[in-house]
């Protein structure tokens, strides 16, 4: 009789147990879902890894995007090369635009998309780039300009990549880190929620750095940034002109590369910072061949600088 109490007894043990495991694991889900996921969002946005888009205002066409043609894939570029020094310059009488695809490296899709691009467009990865860091290699062997993201701190996140809440130290070993991810880039760029611009020590002992190394810099601000004179005065900095797709929607977009050919036409020279979304890819796709109808030039970056001492 009391080997069966005791049978009856375990057994409503392990029946409760799993009631409270199965109980313990569906809250844990339900915190995930509805606290862990919306915070996680809240970040990859912030971070400009993740955006949401409206449905309505997607562009129609992917097919260009998905299945380029023999002639965008055979298109003729230059092999660019790394300077010893860099200036902004102008060296033919037709107006030259660059651009720069960034964020790439973390999504599949989206980076081989990336890829059908013409290989005079810059490729931008990011530097915890892991398991799709094939890519970043076939994009080099495919002719692209390769460069890789320093996060710095922004208004959001002091403590994000590089920031000035670190000592000197403390930076230069995480810059180091970060430039050992890989090898054979171009440069480096920075994207535009960030402010490491408003601090002069700062961004002179990360510059020292990238001088050592001969690396352009992009820094990804748009037209409508004031940048300080002493990042101006740099000639391994090179600021964009534009960010092609601050708004992620068909008719901002198209605007914002209309207004590229125009700054190009006024300064004969351009750059574009694009992030890395299939919408803007879809739509560049469709555009590029106004540059032809325009007379303007789509050159590599390192084809707006020359060599010069630092």
């Amino acid at each position: 009789m009391d080997m069966y109490t005791n049978k009856k007894r375990i057994k409503n043990y392990l029946i409760i147990i799993n009631i409270l495991l199965g109980s313990a694991t569906l809250a844990l889900l339900i915190f995930g879902v509805f606290v862990i996921q919306p915070q996680q969002v809240a970040i990859a946005t912030k971070l400009q890894q993740y955006i949401f888009f409206d449905l309505k205002k997607l562009a129609q066409n992917s097919e260009a995007v998905l299945n380029p043609s023999p002639e965008q894939k055979t298109t003729e570029h230059k092999e660019a090369k790394i300077d010893d020094g860099h200036k902004f310059i102008h060296r033919t009488q037709h107006p030259r635009i660059a651009i720069i695809i960034t964020n790439l490296g973390l999504n599949r899709l989206l980076t081989e998309l990336a890829l059908t691009m013409p290989p005079q467009i810059a490729l931008g990865f990011l530097p915890y780039t892991t398991s799709l860091k094939p890519l970043l290699y076939k994009a080099k062997e495919d002719g692209h300009e390769i460069y890789i993201n320093i996060p710095f701190e922004t208004d959001h996140y002091t403590n994000h990549g590089l920031s000035t809440n670190f000592s000197a130290d403390e930076n230069i070993k995480k810059l180091k880190n970060i430039l050992a991810t890989c090898s054979g880039y171009h440069g480096v760029y920075s994207k535009n929620q960030e402010n490491f611009i408003n601090n002069h020590n700062f961004i002179n002992l990360i510059l020292e750095e990238l001088i050592a190394r001969k690396l352009i810099f992009i820094v990804g601000k748009d037209i409508n940034t004031v940048l300080p004179k002493y990042i101006l005065g740099k000639k391994q900095i090179m600021p964009t002109s534009i960010i092609i797709d601050q708004e992620a929607e068909d008719e901002e977009i198209k605007k914002k590369l209309d207004l590229l050919i125009e700054q190009a036409k006024t300064d004969k020279t351009a750059i574009a910072y694009v992030h890395g979304y299939a919408i803007t890819l879809d739509i560049i796709k469709d555009w590029l061949p106004k540059l032809k109808q325009h007379n303007i030039e789509l050159v590599p970056i390192s084809e707006l600088f020359k060599e010069s001492d630092l």
